[in-house]
């Protein structure tokens, strides 16, 4: 995006260009939870959810068109970005829809479907910015003038056809008419009365559908007013998962390029290169994942509850296998003044500390590593988040989760690059695995609360005199 910007509008600083990053967390963390509060309102997901597709479409729209338009365009990007970041909004009612409209039995299988599509968009996704513009536009031109220039398109041989039809048949017709004129009264009689009786059944129908509406809908009510309380608790370790999980993911791809350049005296061409061929490997991983548990019901055999913090110690393994430990060889001194390969003493002190990190540790602690861990946290956590929450609506409560995921994008650039500009990667490193050992110290605080609603509630009330039991699905799940 920036060399894109420096193209568009010179007069654009870094400090801008960190505004206009900005602006899409800032417009998903605000816009997520107000989508979810409008959808429980409204006890519908498409409308928002139609809104929000739009949003995206025109900020895309805007970033494509702005060297048309005479404004500033790093104004206009700033807003772009705005609006599709309050657009990204929506994605918090996919999650949303997943969950409340799946049995227990396959919210995993639902939920696995929504990631795996996200994942899909995340791999392919940057592929399709390849693809160049000249080639759309020659190949909808092509397209254009084929359509335009084929003589007799089925249309006109249509109109043709119909034409010639009237011409030559306008005596056939006048006399078929003549000579069932009798006819066609007693017809039309007859079909007068089918079309009466067909009417007063689509009536009844119609009014037993609208008194079964009525009445589900009053159920609904009744259901979600007296539900008990879901645990706060463990809704809110489940928001500082998702926190920790998007940090984790936007450092890393903050930092890639320019760690891979100094640590490994990459070119940024060979950089790119690595980077998107490991990024690509935990993309083929996530999909490989969802596969399993969408075809092989991986959730009937795998505890949620380990699963997540399983993902959390890989998540700090891969910090403590790329970390520059003190023992490791120095980090080679070779670097050029005016490039950005190697470490440059002149702009960053701590060059002269550094060890070297090994190039295959890295990369394959990235690729096998950080490929496990995501798929198996994003599934084993929604899953669980959405039966912590119980058979309620849930639009609020995803859109704050989905909130905290567009806190860490905000965040965690910021912090990552000050701490890397100052003091180097080690204290980026340590951060992250702070961060992450609080969020598995909640875990193993409140394991025992990390539940699905419906065992909540058997744990605080007697066996049988609870009617809330009747309301969820008695089925065993590792959990």
């Amino acid at each position: 995006m920036y060399p894109y910007m420096q193209i568009v509008d010179k007069n654009i600083t870094e400090t801008f260009f960190g505004a206009i990053v900005s602006a899409y967390s800032i417009g998903q963390i605000v816009a997520s939870p107000l989508f979810g509060y409008w959808s429980n309102k409204i006890r519908r997901v498409t409308p928002p959810l139609y809104l929000g597709l739009t949003m995206m479409l025109l900020g895309n729209a805007l970033y494509i068109t702005m060297p048309l338009i005479g404004l500033p365009n790093r104004y206009l990007l700033l807003f772009g970005r705005l609006i599709t970041g309050i657009g990204s909004g929506n994605v918090a009612l996919l999650r949303t829809y997943a969950s409340t409209a799946s049995t227990i039995k396959d919210r995993s299988h639902a939920i696995a479907f929504v990631t795996c599509g996200q994942a899909l968009g995340m791999v392919f996704g940057p592929g399709m910015a390849l693809l160049k513009w000249e080639f759309v536009e020659t190949y909808v031109g092509i397209v254009t003038m084929t359509r335009a220039n084929v003589p007799g398109s089925n249309d006109d041989q249509k109109k043709e056809k119909s034409s010639d039809y009237e011409e030559n048949d306008e005596y056939y017709v006048e006399e078929k008419v003549e000579v069932k004129e009798d006819v066609k009264g007693v017809e039309t009689k007859k079909e007068d009365k089918k079309v009466e009786k067909n009417e007063e059944k689509k009536e009844k129908i119609e009014k037993e559908k609208s008194k079964e509406e009525k009445v589900k809908k009053k159920v609904e009510t009744e259901e979600e007013i007296n539900l008990p309380e879901y645990d706060k608790i463990a809704v809110f370790i489940c928001d500082l998962t998702r926190f920790v999980d998007v940090f984790v993911r936007t450092n890393l791809e903050a930092l890639g390029a320019a760690f891979a350049m100094m640590m490994f005296n990459l070119t940024e061409h060979e950089a790119v290169f690595y980077n998107s061929a490991a990024q690509g490997t935990v993309g083929f991983l996530t999909f490989f994942i969802y596969l399993l548990y969408i075809f092989f019901n991986l959730d009937q055999h795998f505890n949620m509850r380990i699963g997540c913090m399983l993902s959390l110690l890989a998540l700090v393994l891969f910090n403590l296998l790329t970390f520059s430990w003190p023992f490791l060889p120095r980090l080679d001194e070779k670097y050029a003044l005016n490039d950005t390969i190697g470490c440059n003493q002149h702009h960053f002190h701590w060059c002269t500390s550094l060890n070297s990190v090994n190039f295959y540790i890295y990369y394959l602690s990235y690729a096998i590593v950080i490929g496990l861990a995501f798929p198996i946290l994003t599934i084993t956590m929604n899953t669980l988040f959405s039966r912590i929450l119980g058979p309620r609506r849930q639009g609020t409560e995803q859109g704050v989760l989905q909130g905290c995921s567009g806190l860490a994008r905000l965040t965690g650039p910021v912090l990552a690059s000050t701490l890397y500009t100052n003091w180097g990667p080690r204290p980026v490193w340590c951060m992250e695995i702070i961060v992450i050992l609080i969020v598995f110290g909640c875990w193993g605080k409140m394991y025992h609360r990390m539940v699905p609603f419906e065992e909540k509630v058997r744990k605080d009330s007697t066996v049988g005199s609870n009617p809330y039991l009747n309301m969820v699905e008695k089925r065993k799940c590792h959990i």
